[in-house]
């Protein structure tokens, strides 16, 4: 079994700052695209705003994949006490769901099938699972900036709330969610980006 400290070996540590860099640019792709669709639809473009509607729903399940994976890493690594000992299991939980999210969403769009069954609530799962752990661990968090904090916890709210407004007649809701998000998600991820390959050392087990 691999120690708790696999979290800090080099490889580790630089494909956390690779995943957060990634997420960053991922999220204001999906933010991107919703607005192209939005602008392409009226002006008589229908397949080009189709086709940018899908490629921002497969980026935003990349993101929410991409997200979980970080936020279980972020809480083992940099909360105080390694964070709460049940959202630590669960957020564990997610980043193991994380990849199925858009394994799913591609085999969905090429073979019109379910890869597996109530596939689609996934990013709920995930958002719930986030949110939870964020709003359980603000305590843990009491070194970072407020304003870091506040981000922490409604990026995982605005995901969840793209997941809801995803449908025809709230299109436009969901691309000023996806926005912010983007925007959110910008600071925290720049700053993992930055900070995680230079980790030595986890807190201490509570």
């Amino acid at each position: 079994m691999l120690p708790i400290e696999y979290h800090i070996l080099p490889p580790v540590k630089k494909t956390v700052g690779r995943c957060a860099a990634g997420a960053r640019y991922v999220l204001w792709g999906c933010a991107v695209l919703a607005l192209a669709e939005l602008v392409l639809l009226p002006l008589r473009m229908p397949l080009a705003g189709i086709l940018c509607g899908m490629v921002s729903g497969f980026l935003f399940a990349l993101g929410v994949a991409l997200v979980a994976v970080l936020v279980a890493w972020c809480h083992s690594v940099l909360l105080a006490g390694r964070g709460v000992v049940v959202t630590r299991w669960l957020v564990r939980i997610g980043a193991g769901l994380a990849p199925l999210l858009p394994l799913c969403w591609g085999y969905t769009l090429l073979s019109g099938g379910l890869l597996l069954y109530r596939q689609a609530e996934l990013p709920l799962i995930l958002g719930v699972i986030m949110l939870g752990a964020a709003v359980v661990n603000i305590p843990r968090m009491a070194a970072a900036p407020w304003q870091l904090q506040v981000r922490v916890v409604a990026l995982p709210l605005l995901l969840l709330l793209i997941y809801c407004t995803d449908v025809p007649g709230l299109l436009v809701f969901c691309a000023v969610f996806k926005l912010l998000a983007a925007w959110v998600a910008a600071a925290p991820l720049r700053l993992l980006a930055d900070f995680a390959p230079r980790i030595i050392s986890m807190p201490e087990t509570e």
